[in-house]
């Protein structure tokens, strides 16, 4: 197979002036050999910078001899990353994969969505609305929509119950979208400007945000304030550094929920906010405790905590559960984490593949457990059951609350 290299090299004249040479050269390369190479080099790579130099126990060799063969007769760019992620899968381990270079994409255009949510009941021939997410476009006070309504048409093409809407919603975001609603059976025309999916997400979340507040405020009449760390990054981390004192303020105790939060690095400046110890306070003249916050180099929460998680707690959020546990922080309420914690790093092959390398394994203090298939276990183990989102029903915060409420007088009484 032919390959093109080209580039646009420079060179400079006696008088300074750059003068750029654009080329542009055919050269051979024999695909087979170097799908052999890129299948050696995804494998020597896992062997020296693993992070278990012992491999966790496996014939890495003949793990090699036995995927290669079927590796390198793989003229699919996607089967033969595919075949590479298997072996590596033989690790077992988190935070690594394969990625084969050239693969095909597609560019699509956004689809829009308005912030309904709709349903087709049975015996029905459009789609129904059963719920309107607040702050979108479909929520707007003019347009007047109502749970129940029917969506009959969308820009003249009528939308039946099943029919897919994405399509009839593509590259429409932020356009002129004109809807048939129908209610009582009277139609009347509405046009709304339609918004992405990822505007919608986070709309979706900070509604979540609201309600998790309000049960809580309902629950503990008042008395606790709740917190939720979407990721461990320097976004969330920001975040968590203004609501600490907003969430927290008059509260006698807050619930700190780490569930669907993927990961990151943020653990140990998050602790340093929930583990100092105070060693003074203050009084101006004017009265008044305190203590000059300027002076601290992150937000203080000293009183009682209960932290969350779920088995989408993976990762740095893992490192947190486990850590408030095993320091005695507050109760771990909620079910075992993920169980995939290392730290981790990507190189670049030769053929422009990529391979994702854990290279550094956590342990718990005092116990030295490896963080990795060993998830964070609650202290409470409380489990969702499958009809609990569709009515309303978070037993794992209630949980939280209520255990949180237990230990509020005792805590007083230190």
């Amino acid at each position: 197979m032919l390959r093109i290299v080209s580039g646009t090299p420079t060179t400079v004249t006696a008088t300074g002036t750059s003068v750029s040479l654009t080329f542009a050269r055919n050269f051979p390369v024999d695909m087979a050999q170097r799908q052999v190479e890129v299948f050696n080099e995804a494998w020597a790579t896992m062997r020296d910078r693993f992070y278990d130099p012992q491999l966790k126990g496996l014939d890495w060799k003949a793990q090699g001899d036995r995927y290669r063969p079927v590796a390198i007769k793989r003229r699919n760019r996607v089967e033969f990353g595919a075949i590479i992620n298997r072996m590596i899968g033989e690790l077992n381990s988190s935070h690594q994969n394969f990625s084969a270079s050239g693969r095909w994409s597609k560019s699509v255009r956004a689809t829009g969505v308005v912030g309904w949510q709709l349903e087709a009941p049975e015996g029905t021939s459009h789609y129904q609305i059963i719920s309107i997410l607040p702050g979108t476009p479909a929520a707007a006070k003019e347009l007047k929509l109502q749970v129940g309504d029917e969506i009959i048409s969308i820009d003249g093409q009528d939308i039946g119950a099943g029919q897919n809407l994405s399509i009839a919603m593509e590259g429409k975001v932020g356009e002129r979208v004109a809807f048939v609603i129908r209610r009582a059976g009277e139609d009347r025309n509405v046009v709304i400007r339609p918004i992405s999916n990822n505007v919608q997400r986070r709309l979706l979340y900070e509604h979540w945000i609201r309600q998790r507040r309000e049960i809580v405020t309902e629950l503990s009449a008042g008395r606790l304030g709740y917190l939720h760390i979407q990721g461990m990054n320097q976004t969330s981390l920001d975040r968590f550094a203004v609501e600490l004192y907003e969430a927290g303020h008059g509260k006698d105790g807050l619930v700190i929920d780490v569930r669907q939060n993927g990961g990151g690095w943020t653990t140990d400046k998050l602790l340093a906010s929930l583990t100092r110890k105070s060693h003074a306070y203050t009084i101006p003249r004017a009265g008044g405790a305190g203590y000059p916050n300027d002076r601290l180099i992150a937000p203080s929460w000293t009183r009682p905590v209960a932290v969350i998680c779920n088995q989408n707690s993976f990762s740095n959020a893992e490192i947190f559960s486990h850590a408030i546990k095993n320091l005695g922080r507050g109760p771990l309420i909620g079910v075992t984490t993920a169980g995939g914690v290392i730290s981790t790093g990507g190189s670049t092959l030769l053929d422009g593949s990529s391979i994702r390398v854990p290279f550094r394994g956590w342990y718990t203090i005092p116990d030295g457990v490896d963080m990795e298939l060993h998830g964070a276990v609650p202290d409470l183990v409380v489990r969702s059951l499958p009809g609990d989102e569709e009515a309303r029903i978070d037993r794992q915060l209630q949980a939280a609350c209520q255990r949180l409420l237990e230990d509020l007088p005792a805590r007083r009484r230190e």
